[in-house]
């Protein structure tokens, strides 16, 4: 559910303005804003159309969640550090940009839970991949040749 409204601000933000110079207003429908909707409504999407909500998304669509999620951020951050030349950046632009990351780091870590397969241990790291570790030889001090005794 979280993901769906951080995509629904994320799209009322591409409609906002992204610059504004002299009382004028340069939406972001007019300078690419286009591509952060499409962006933000697939992370929408896939949270809307998940059956329960409560339960992380499926590990095949976490790619396109967050990977959406990553694009629209980057295209908030080239816009961002664009020369707008004298205008101010817009309102629109400050919330799209919150908003991908907002849903970035939401799909990466609140609702990623089935999407990533790391491990607890380096022992289960271990066992999965059936690498077998010797342990090294515990040296003695008496077998020891220590130099100058």
């Amino acid at each position: 559910m979280l993901i769906l409204i951080i995509a629904g601000v994320g799209i009322i933000g591409s409609f906002m303005p992204w610059a504004s110079v002299f009382g004028m207003n340069l939406a972001g429908t007019e300078d690419g804003g286009w591509l952060t909707i499409v962006l933000f409504a697939i992370g929408g999407a896939i949270a809307f159309t998940r059956g329960n909500r409560s339960e992380p998304i499926a590990k095949n669509m976490m790619p396109a969640v967050w990977g959406s999620a990553g694009v629209a951020l980057v295209v908030a951050l080239v816009k961002v550090f664009r020369d707008f030349g004298p205008a101010d950046r817009g309102f629109g632009l400050w919330l799209v940009l919150l908003a991908a990351i907002a849903q970035l780091v939401v799909a990466l870590y609140y609702k990623g839970a089935a999407g990533w397969d790391l491990p607890d241990k380096v022992a289960d790291v271990v066992k999965s991949t059936g690498i077998k570790l010797e342990e090294a030889p515990k040296a003695d001090s008496e077998d020891k040749d220590e130099p100058g005794v």
